[in-house]
């Protein structure tokens, strides 16, 4: 299953070190946003999908980004019309318009576990904790009113990116897009237009049939 991710821009100036060796400067932005996200219930939001090719092809589906805390995650696309990507309590599920789906049991499957750890734990700001469990190095920067986060792996320890970079809102702190750069190097960035926060999603959107 080819990696997923999501990315973003925008930066100057960036400290960057082992997650063990976080200086507290930068502790203190990811405290801060982590604080800032405590009360998020939901997202819900039309999204862009870029995936971007080592090769430089650039492929692009649109869809519905949803998100209820704190395990509930799903990509419903429009087009390719019907491909999904879910995580629930019990599983992660992609379906590519190729026709294929994917279907893993996150209790057996340990590589998959720590997969959606590391999405839920993006959109939902446990960004210490993202750092600790991939021991990655982070660095942060803010220009335009914009917060960038960029976790970035060693080859022998990252488990599931080789680079993560995370933007925020800097006036509400919370997430505007999200990208994973793979360890096949594969760049796949989601982009979230006029998110809401709070409404009720239907619990059928986190259901693999």
């Amino acid at each position: 299953m080819k990696k997923i991710a999501v990315i973003i821009a925008l930066l100057s100036v960036a400290l960057s070190v082992n997650a063990a060796e976080i200086p507290e400067k930068t502790k203190a932005v990811l405290a801060k946003i982590e604080k800032a996200n405590e009360s998020l219930s939901t997202i819900s939001s039309p999204v862009t999908e870029t995936r971007m090719m080592p090769n430089g092809k650039e492929f692009v589906s649109t869809g519905n980004f949803y998100f209820s805390s704190p395990n509930l995650l799903a990509i419903r696309y429009i087009d390719p019309a019907g491909d999904y990507l879910v995580i629930n309590t019990t599983e992660i599920a992609q379906k590519k318009k190729q026709g294929k789906t994917f279907k893993f049991s996150l209790k057996k499957n340990q590589s998959m576990q720590d997969l959606s750890n590391t999405l839920l734990w993006c959109i939902s700001g446990k960004l210490i904790k993202l750092a600790e469990a991939n021991d990655a190095a982070v660095s942060t920067s803010e220009a335009n009113g914009i917060i960038t986060v960029v976790f970035t792996a060693e080859a022998k320890n990252g488990r599931d990116f080789k680079k993560v970079e995370l933007t925020y809102d800097k006036s509400t702190l919370r997430l505007k897009s999200m990208a994973m750069t793979g360890k096949n190097n594969i760049v796949t960035k989601y982009s979230m237009d006029k998110p809401q926060y709070g409404a009720q999603i239907d619990a059928s959107l986190f259901q693999v049939k």
